[in-house]
C-alpha cells in the first residue's frame, strides 16, 4: 500500500565536504596564501580585496564562512563583521588579524565572530579555527531550525483549536460543514493547497461510504466533519519527516505512525459527540483488516466501522491524487490496485461496495456522476 511522503526544502550539501568560504584581506600575497591552504584541505576559496568587494560576493552567492582581515582601507573587518553577524546568519566569520590586541579581540567576539587567528598563523591553527567556526555554525542553524518550527507548531496548534472550539457547544457558535473543513485545510495543510484539498475529498468519500454502508453511530455529516480530522496529529511531527519528498526509512516511519496516537490524544478529552469520533478516526484510520496496520494492530470487525470506511476513502483519494512523486492513477487503475488489498488492507464487505458505487462519485468527491 502506498507509503507516507511529503515535500521539503533543505540546505543539502553546504554541510559537508566542499564548503565554499569567502577570503577578505588587502593583501594580495595573503589572499592567496590563505585560499591555497583552504583548497588543499577540501574547501573552496573565494577572494575579496575589501569589504565592497565581499558584500557583493555575500549578495551573489552562499557561504559556509569568512574569514576578514581586521585592518583593511575604506572599510574596516570589524565593519564588514557587523553587516555578516546581521546579514548571514548561515555564513561563520573568523577574524584574520596581525593585531594580537586583547581588546580588539574582545570587541570582535562581542560583534559576532566564532574566531581568532593572529599572523603569522600555522596552518593547524587556522583548521582548528574553521573547524570549531563551522561546527558553531551547524549548531545555530539548527537552533534556528529548531525554533521556526515551534513557532510554526504553536501557530497551527492555535489555530486548530480555534478551529475545533465552535464545536465543543454547536448551540453557541453554529458553523457548517465546509466552514470546518476550510479552516482545518488551513491550520493542518504542509503550507501545500493540496492537502486541504485532500481533506474535502477525503471527508465527502467517509461520509458517502459510511452513508451507502449503512454505518449507525455518525450520520453523514458527521463523518464528513469528523473525517476531516483523520491526520489532526501531523501538528506533532517533526517537518523533516512530514515533509520528506522521498520514502521515509524505519526511523522515520515510526515517527509517522506516532501522528494517529497524537491526533486521538488531542480530540478525545473532549465531551463533544463529534470530536470523540474525530479521535476514533484520527487513531484507527491506519489500521489494517488483517492486523498489519497501526497502532494497535486491530483486526477484523475489532477496528472501528468509522476507521475502516476513512481507510478505504483515504487511500483512493491518495492514489487518485497528484504527487511530487508520482501522477495520480487514472480511477480503474486505482480501484485495481486497492482490489488487491482486499481482505489485507481494507474491509472486504466495505471496499466491494466503494467499488460498486464509485461511479456514483464525482472527482472532487461529492456525489453525483463523473462529467
Amino acid at each position: 500500500m502506498p507509503t507516507e511522503n511529503g515535500r521539503t526544502s533543505g540546505r543539502g550539501a553546504a554541510r559537508g565536504e566542499g564548503h565554499r568560504i569567502l577570503v577578505v584581506d588587502d593583501d594580495p600575497m595573503v589572499r592567496q596564501l590563505l585560499v591555497r591552504m583552504l583548497e588543499s584541505t577540501g574547501y573552496v576559496g573565494q577572494a575579496a580585496a575589501d569589504a565592497a568587494e565581499a558584500r557583493r560576493f555575500l549578495a551573489e552567492q552562499d557561504f559556509a564562512a569568512i574569514l576578514i582581515d581586521v585592518r583593511m582601507p575604506g572599510e574596516s573587518g570589524i565593519d564588514l563583521l557587523k553587516y555578516v553577524a546581521a546579514e548571514c546568519l548561515d555564513t561563520a566569520p573568523v577574524m584574520v588579524t596581525a593585531s594580537d590586541d586583547h581588546g580588539l579581540v574582545e570587541v570582535a567576539f562581542e560583534t559576532g565572530a566564532y574566531g581568532y587567528v593572529v599572523k603569522p598563523f600555522r596552518m593547524s591553527e587556522l583548521m582548528i579555527n574553521i573547524t570549531n567556526a563551522l561546527h558553531r555554525r551547524e549548531l545555530e542553524m539548527r537552533n534556528r531550525d529548531y525554533i521556526r518550527e515551534l513557532e510554526e507548531k504553536v501557530g497551527r496548534h492555535r489555530t486548530l483549536q480555534r478551529t475545533i472550539a465552535p464545536l465543543e457547544d454547536p448551540a453557541s457558535a453554529p458553523i457548517t460543514t465546509e466552514e470546518v473543513i476550510g479552516r482545518l485545510s488551513g491550520a493542518l495543510s504542509a503550507r501545500d493547497e493540496e492537502t486541504g484539498n485532500h481533506i474535502r475529498r477525503m471527508s465527502s468519500l467517509s461520509a458517502f461510504l459510511a452513508e451507502r454502508a449503512g454505518i449507525t453511530n455518525a450520520s453523514p455529516k458527521d463523518m464528513r466533519l469528523a473525517s476531516a480530522l483523520h491526520d489532526v496529529g501531523k501538528i506533532g511531527v517533526p517537518d523533516a519527516v512530514l515533509l520528506k519528498p522521498g520514502p521515509l526509512n524505519a526511523a522515520e516511519q515510526e515517527v509517522m505512525h506516532r501522528h494517529t496516537i497524537i491526533g486521538h490524544r488531542m480530540l478525545s478529552d473532549s465531551a463533544s459527540p463529534l470530536l470523540q469520533l474525530g479521535a476514533s478516526i484520527a487513531l484507527n484510520h491506519h489500521e489494517r483488516w488483517d492486523g498489519s496496520g497501526y497502532p494497535n494492530g486491530l483486526a477484523g470487525e475489532d477496528i472501528p466501522a468509522e476507521g475502516r470506511v476513512t481507510a478505504i476513502a483515504d487511500v483512493y483519494d491518495a492514489l487518485t491524487s497528484h504527487r511530487v512523486y508520482r501522477p495520480a492513477l487514472p480511477r480503474d487503475a486505482a480501484l485495481a490496485y486497492m482490489r488487491s488489498g482486499r481482505s489485507r488492507h481494507f474491509d472486504p464487505d466495505l471496499l466491494d461496495l466503494f467499488v460498486d458505487t464509485i461511479d456514483e462519485v464525482r472527482p472532487d468527491g461529492e456525489p453525483g456522476p463523473e462529467a
